[in-house]
């Protein structure tokens, strides 16, 4: 789901793409919607999903409509499963290739060595809670907060998420511990392995070491355990446990809420920055 596609400062594009072929409908030509961007080249940008899986986006408060393909039932249940499976990940980038209406805006010399974006003031509203991946930090948590809790806008050129629970978890959420001595505390998730994501391993004696490990590792979410017929012991500490899959005998584990904000608001907040 492309939430905005830039042509320079001319025209902007929200695109569907929710089959990976080519047979028409929101395939990897997708479903398109154009709009211009507007003079002042800084917009407020929002995006809204709505429970039957359509996208809704505005710039400026005006909605972008008129999809060519105009997307089916079918792409929306496509969206919603996602969501219930998956969940959404917000990713920026910059490349060279096709644009949105390239007819109608003039054309620009240098390519990416001359082009610039900057994304600021990204709010999400997530009304059924962060489940997986690092929690941004709240509204509430910055300087310029007002004690409001207004989400009509997200106030981002470049979309949002909508924080949707993508269903991957079994419902363990008992809050056991782990076993370790200093009191952290970790959400035990037998026979499943956490691939990718990772951010760094440690040599452990066992599987209790992992939630210490990873309350000690900035970022850290989760965490897998392995041991595999080398010998080797480890505790593989992850950003998200979005790579969430079944696997017999293996042990992974993940913060509860209210410690996993606690441990990655630093990391966050130089996140922000970057952007």
């Amino acid at each position: 789901m492309d939430i905005i596609e830039n042509n320079g400062n001319c025209m902007m594009q929200t695109t569907w793409h929710t089959e990976p072929n080519s047979n028409g409908g929101c395939d990897e030509g997708g479903c398109g919607a154009t709009a211009s961007i507007p003079s002042s080249k800084k917009f407020h940008m929002n995006a809204t999903f709505d429970a039957d899986g359509t996208l809704t986006t505005y710039i400026d408060g005006a909605a972008v409509d008129g999809y060519y393909p105009t997307p089916d039932d079918g792409a929306k249940q496509t969206v919603v499963d996602t969501m219930k499976r998956i969940g959404t990940v917000i990713w920026s980038s910059q490349w060279e290739g096709w644009v949105p209406s390239d007819w109608n805006c003039p054309g620009y010399a240098g390519g990416l060595d001359y082009s610039e974006f900057s994304v600021s003031n990204l709010v999400i509203f997530a009304p059924n809670g962060i489940v997986q991946g690092l929690h941004p930090t709240k509204c509430s948590d910055t300087d310029d907060w007002d004690g409001t809790d207004d989400h009509s806008d997200d106030h981002s050129d470049d979309g949002s998420d909508d924080g949707s629970d993508d269903g991957s978890d079994d419902g363990s959420d008992d809050g056991s511990d782990d076993g370790s001595d200093d009191g952290n505390q970790c959400i035990i998730d037998s026979n499943y392995d956490y691939s990718g994501y990772d951010i760094s391993y440690d040599d452990v004696s066992g599987s209790d070491d992992c939630c210490d490990g990873c309350y000690a590792t900035q970022g850290c979410a989760a965490w897998t355990f392995s041991s595999d017929q080398w010998g080797d012991v480890r505790c593989y500490y992850k950003s998200s446990k979005a790579g969430r899959t079944y696997s017999q005998g293996m042990i992974s584990g993940y913060l509860p809420n209210n410690d996993l904000t606690r441990n990655t608001t630093s990391m966050l907040r130089g996140a922000a920055k970057v952007a």
